[in-house]
Order: structure tokens, then sequence, then C-alpha cells
């Protein structure tokens, strides 16, 4: 799927979240407020692929650092954060209790800190949300 990227700035793009009813938990709010979601650099459109880490060659479940490698071996990339607010805005379709997490690069080195982000629909609705895991958690297939 196609991704068109970086033409709000964060207040824009916050606005944006709101009035289409997608909630933020703490860890989004907080990647928004330190300016880790990079907006307002250039309009491109990216293309998107949503794979499961069996699909990736992990039958098992993978560690985020393992998954890197995996897609890396396919000539897939991590994407920029800034990807998964935009995916909601333009409709990519989640059923209930479906979740997609957006394969990005360690954003620091305290645990403590949010690590990326995922997409998530639930019975109140769309959800942008921010995630904190060490290196050795391992994703499920």
């Amino acid at each position: 799927m196609k991704v068109e990227i970086g033409n709000h700035t964060n207040a824009e793009l916050l606005q944006e979240l709101k009035e289409q009813r997608i909630q933020l938990n703490p860890f989004a709010s907080q990647l928004f407020e330190d300016q880790m979601i990079q907006t307002k650099q250039r309009g491109q459109t990216l293309s998107v692929l949503v794979i499961t880490p069996s699909d990736l060659g992990a039958p098992f479940g993978a560690t985020l650092a393992e998954l890197v490698e995996h897609a890396a071996q396919r000539e897939l990339e991590p994407c920029p954060l800034a990807v998964a607010p935009y995916l909601l805005l333009q409709g990519i379709l989640l059923t209930k209790g479906e979740y997609v997490t957006l394969a990005s690069l360690p954003l620091a080195k305290e645990e403590t800190y949010p690590r990326g982000l995922y997409l998530r629909m639930r019975d109140d609705g769309l959800w942008l949300r921010g995630y904190r895991c060490d290196d050795d958690f391992i994703f499920s297939p």
C-alpha cells in the first residue's frame, strides 16, 4: 500500500487525529511531544508492506533486531514513525482486536522510553499507541 507522509506539522497532525477520533495512549503522546515523529520535512509517498514475522521467516516470533534483519534480506527497511499516524488517517483497514506494529529503529537506549508505535482497533475505536519493550522481547509470529 502507498502512504503519503510529511504534509503536516506535529500540531496539525495531532489535530487531524483528534478530528478523526483516533485516540493516543500516553507513550504515543510522549513521542509527539518529544518531536520523535518527524512530520513536516517534505511530502513523500512511501510503499508500506504489512507482513507478519512468520512471513518474514520467523515462524516462532523474533526480536525487533531479528525482524529488521529478516526484512533487510528481503530488501525491506524500517519505517519512519510518521508512517503510523498517516496510515490511520489514510484509512488502513483494521478489524476489531487487530493491531499492526510499525517496524522502526530504536529511539533511545533506555528501556523505559517508548520503542515505537502500533495501530489498533478496539471496541472504543482506533488507537495510535506507543509501546515499550526490551531488546529480548519476542514479537509473536
